[in-house]
C-alpha cells in the first residue's frame, strides 16, 4: 500500500542518498512511495535520481546526476501512470545493474501508487520502441563514455530520434553539444562533441521538436577527471585547465534537472533552440584562487597551453585538448538564460562551500 510522504519544504537540486532521507527532508506535492521499486532495484548507488511528477508532467526534479547513463522522463498522454525510463546501449544483467542507474521514482496517483522503471536497449529499435510508447516528453542524454565511439552515439542517438518522430512526442529535450569538426571545417575534432552534434541536427532534419541544452565544463568534474593534482615539488596542487586568460564556463550538473523541467513545462516556447548553459565565467587561476581560499589549500594555474595538454600522454589527452582549443573559441553559453530556466543554479564558490567535504583527501 502507498504511504504518502511528509511534506514540510520543497527538494530542489540535491542528491539524496537514501530512500530515508528523502523521506526525512520531506517533498511538496502529491507524491507517493512505492516500496515494491525498492525491494526490486535497491537503494544504495551512486548517484541516486529522484523524480517527482505531479498531474502537470513533474513538480520536481531534484537530480540529473552525471553518472546516470541515460535519462528519459514521460508521461502518458491518456493514463496517469509515470514512469521514468533508464535508457542504455548496455542491457541490465540484473536488477542489480538497474539500480546503479536508476535508483529511486517517485510519481504515483493516490488511487494508481507507484511507478515503472523500464530498461531499453538502445542498439535495439523495437526495445526504444515499446519503452517510448505514449509517451509525451523526453529527456535524453546519450553517454560516449560508454564505449568511446562517435560513430555508435550517433547510431544510438538518430535511433532515438526516428522513434521519437513515429510516436510523436511533443519535445525531446537532448543534452547536446556543438559538432566541433563541423564548425571548424575540420581543423578541431572532439568526438564527444561531434556526435551529438550530428545528432542535433538529425533530430531537426527529421522534425523531431527538440530543444538542445549545451553544458559547460561540470563543476564535479573537479572531483574526478580535473581533480588537483599534488605538486611534485613542494606541498602545493596545480588545477589543469589548459585556457590560459579566458574563461571556462561552468555549471552544477545538479542544477541541470530544474531546467530541464522548465523547458519541458514549456514545449512550444522552447522547441527548435539551442541553449548554452552556464553559471560562472572563470579563468583557470580564478578557480584556483576560489579552492585556495575555501578550501584552505594552495591551489595554483597550471599554465599549461591546450598543446602542452595534448602531450601529456594519458588517453584521451588529445581530444581533451581539442576541446579545450574550442573553448577558447568561447561558445554560447549563457548565464543569464540559464538563470532565467533555474534562478536557483549555483555559482562555483557556492557549490564549492557545499561541497568542500568532496575535496578534504587532498
Amino acid at each position: 500500500m502507498a504511504r504518502a510522504l511528509p511534506q514540510p519544504g520543497v527538494l530542489e537540486g540535491r542528491r539524496v542518498h537514501s530512500f530515508e532521507e528523502y523521506v526525512n527532508c520531506g517533498q511538496s506535492g502529491p507524491v507517493y512511495m512505492c516500496p515494491q521499486l525498492g525491494e526490486r532495484f535497491g537503494y544504495q548507488a551512486d548517484g541516486l535520481l529522484v523524480i517527482a511528477l505531479d498531474k502537470d508532467l513533474g513538480s520536481h526534479i531534484c537530480d540529473c546526476s552525471a553518472s546516470l547513463l541515460t535519462l528519459v522522463i514521460i508521461e502518458k498522454k491518456e493514463e496517469t501512470r509515470r514512469r521514468v525510463l533508464n535508457i542504455s546501449g548496455q542491457k541490465p544483467s540484473s536488477s542489480s545493474a538497474m539500480s546503479k542507474k536508476v535508483v529511486a521514482v517517485f510519481g504515483a496517483t493516490e488511487k494508481e501508487a507507484g511507478a515503472e522503471v523500464v530498461a531499453a536497449d538502445l542498439d535495439d529499435e523495437k526495445s526504444v520502441e515499446a519503452a517510448l510508447s505514449g509517451a509525451y516528453a523526453a529527456f535524453v542524454v546519450t553517454n560516449f563514455l560508454e564505449h568511446f565511439s562517435k560513430d555508435k552515439e550517433i547510431v544510438q542517438g538518430k535511433r532515438i530520434a526516428d522513434v521519437s518522430k513515429r510516436l510523436g512526442l511533443t519535445l525531446v529535450v537532448f543534452s547536446g553539444l556543438e559538432n566541433v569538426k563541423k564548425l571548424t571545417g575540420g581543423k578541431l575534432e572532439v568526438m564527444n562533441f561531434d556526435g551529438k552534434g550530428e545528432v542535433e541536427e538529425y533530430f531537426r532534419e527529421i522534425g523531431v521538436p527538440m530543444t538542445s541544452v549545451r553544458l559547460p565544463c561540470y563543476y564535479e568534474n573537479l572531483l574526478t577527471f580535473f581533480r588537483p593534482q599534488k605538486d611534485k615539488d613542494g606541498d602545493g596542487y596545480t588545477l589543469c585547465f589548459p585556457m590560459g586568460d579566458v574563461p571556462l564556463d561552468g555549471m552544477s550538473v545538479k542544477d541541470l534537472g530544474v531546467i530541464v523541467l522548465t523547458i519541458l513545462q514549456s514545449p512550444s516556447k522552447y522547441a527548435g533552440k539551442d541553449i548554452g548553459l552556464s553559471m560562472d565565467k572563470l579563468t583557470t587561476e580564478q578557480y584556483a584562487a576560489i579552492m585556495t581560499r575555501v578550501l584552505g589549500k594552495n591551489i595554483r594555474d597550471a599554465k599549461l597551453s591546450p598543446d602542452a595538454f595534448a602531450k601529456l600522454g594519458f588517453p584521451g589527452a588529445e581530444e581533451l585538448a581539442n576541446m579545450f582549443k574550442f573553448y577558447l573559441m568561447k561558445p554560447d553559453r549563457d548565464i543569464q538564460v540559464t538563470l532565467q530556466l533555474n534562478p536557483k543554479a549555483k555559482k562555483f564558490q557556492c557549490w564549492l562551500e557545499e561541497n568542500k567535504a568532496a575535496f578534504d583527501d587532498l
